[in-house]
């Protein structure tokens, strides 16, 4: 009986141990996670200014061009 207790003393133990590795685990993922979200939400507010700022310049050289034409 005492090697019966002992062995589940001991997985009851190990089996702890592994929870609070997992615990740790998947608070550093968490972590992680809200890093890459943070870091990608600020590239991609950096992209859209890029591409709005690309999309207006596109349309002034548009109507310039229109107009170089109309002179031309």
């Amino acid at each position: 009986m005492d090697i019966l207790k002992k062995a589940e003393t001991e997985a009851s133990s190990q089996f702890l141990k592994g929870a609070k590795q997992s615990e740790k685990a998947l608070a550093t993922l968490r972590e992680v996670n809200e890093d890459l979200h943070s870091e990608l939400s600020d590239c991609m507010e950096k992209w859209t200014t890029q591409l709005e700022k690309a999309h207006f310049k596109l349309n002034t050289s548009a109507s310039d061009l229109m107009v170089l034409r109309k002179e031309a």
